[in-house]
């Protein structure tokens, strides 16, 4: 209250601040896994109807449910300043935004320009953008993601993104996923998505189990689907095919006593695979340059694929 919005429209300078304030102390006062479930929640009310606006539009002034609309004003208020936060990656810079921004306007009016001049002040940062999606902008992105992960253990992320509202088609956009690896240790990466559908690489000695996009709830972000390689199952991705040494089994799903028979030329068997999990990875370095079959065994069904060693 030591800072009043200058008019109804920016009534979240007001509420969305204090509504963050609770998030905050959650964080510093009890623990930042209870922060967290905290803005996860909140999070969902917003999205719980596919568009609306921070910003009152002057046609809504009327309307005082509007005005103090809790998804709204309240709580997408508070999720912008968070984004905010998570986008200057600096707590002692951030921190320093809202004091500076109380500090300056203590005892007075201010408007949403207002606060963006002290943001972009101290930040070097240009937020416009960010505040005509978020802020002036109605709802919210909703997001599909496909991962492979090839023989060489490189990562392709294919990230797809829709909106909740033809209002504001498109999110430009930094968020988190975090990876697991197969040896039980994880890490987190941040993307930048830059247009619908982009493909992302990642670099990696070492294979994973899965990944989960906005991990922390940093970002206000619908995930309607993650899938690995194949999404249908039965089927059988082999790649890269041909291959010089090395080449990696992809099936749709786990089976238990599913088996991999490496057959030459002359369908000879030269030796058998346990093929149980999702992914497996045959080392043909060994073996002479040849056309080869693999005989998969999945219960009564059998599948034959060719490959061809260089």
């Amino acid at each position: 209250n030591q800072v009043t919005c200058a008019t109804w429209n920016d009534i979240w300078l007001n509420e969305g601040f204090a509504t963050y304030t609770q998030y905050l102390g959650l964080e510093y006062l009890a623990d930042r896994p209870t922060a967290d479930a905290y803005m996860a929640a909140i999070q969902s009310v917003v999205m719980r109807e596919p568009d609306g606006s921070v910003y009152v539009p002057d046609s809504e002034l009327g309307n005082r449910d509007r005005i103090f609309s809790g998804r709204l004003s309240y709580y997408k208020g508070a999720t912008i300043i968070h984004m905010i936060r998570y986008l200057l990656d600096d707590d002692d810079l951030f921190f320093s935004v809202l004091q500076e921004y109380q500090q300056r306007f203590a005892y007075q009016t201010a408007s949403t320009p207002d606060f963006i001049n002290v943001l972009e002040e101290f930040s070097g940062e240009s937020f416009y953008h960010f505040f005509d999606i978020w802020y002036y902008g109605e709802g919210y992105p909703i997001y599909n993601l496909v991962w492979e992960q090839d023989v060489t253990n490189e990562l392709k992320i294919i990230s797809e993104q829709k909106s909740s509202t033809l209002k504001t088609p498109f999110f430009k956009m930094a968020y988190d996923i975090k990876l697991f690896f197969s040896d039980g240790g994880d890490s987190t990466f941040r993307i930048y998505q830059n247009q619908e559908k982009e493909v992302f690489t990642i670099e990696l000695n070492q294979r994973i189990s899965g990944l989960t996009p906005n991990p922390m709830n940093w970002n206000l972000m619908d995930i309607e689907g993650v899938y690995s390689g194949i999404g249908v199952l039965g089927v059988v991705k082999i790649e890269p095919n041909p291959c010089h040494d090395k080449t990696l089994i992809r099936f749709a799903n786990t089976k238990k006593g599913r088996k991999i028979k490496l057959l030459n030329a002359s369908l000879q068997q030269i030796t058998e695979y346990d093929a149980s999990d999702k992914t497996i990875i045959l080392d043909l370095s060994s073996h002479a340059s040849s056309i080869y079959f693999l005989y998969i065994v999945d219960e009564n069904k059998t599948i034959i694929e060719k490959i061809i060693k260089y």
